[in-house]
């Protein structure tokens, strides 16, 4: 049985000048070839240059490194805003809360003395009222 040969995938020809897509970090333009597989490219968003290997650009997977690294650095400060807001989130409420307490412990008081005042009185009129009674 005769073998089958396999099918050559065809190489691409990468040029300076073109345009390829990546994956996730939009185009790229071919700056300069260093070598037979060393490719110098640049983001056309970004503006940022890159040295790759050409099969990383036929397969997409190129990464702008600086873009990363500055969007990873946004993030970073976004979240220490937002846990710097958080923080002082937690400082008013808290003192909110003791204002609160602070109010209430005032009202409660208020409210204990009444009672005690109320039970005197009651204490007194069934004191007179038994007196009254006896006589």
């Amino acid at each position: 049985m005769a073998r089958k040969e396999t099918p050559k995938i065809q190489e691409v020809v990468l040029e300076a000048g073109n345009i390829y897509k990546t994956l996730n970090w939009g185009d790229v333009v071919i700056v300069k070839y260093k070598g037979n597989k060393i490719v110098v490219v640049r983001f056309l968003n970004t503006r940022n240059t890159k040295v790759t290997q050409k099969h990383q650009i036929e397969k997409g997977l190129i990464e702008d490194t600086k873009e990363k690294e500055r969007l990873s650095e946004v993030k970073k400060k976004g979240l220490l805003r937002k846990k710097a807001a958080d923080e002082k989130n937690k400082l008013l409420l808290k003192q909110k809360i003791e204002k609160l307490k602070e109010k209430h412990t005032k009202e409660l008081l208020v409210l204990e003395d009444n009672y005690k005042l109320s039970v005197a009185k009651m204490k007194e009129r069934h004191k007179s009222e038994l007196k009254a009674m006896s006589k």
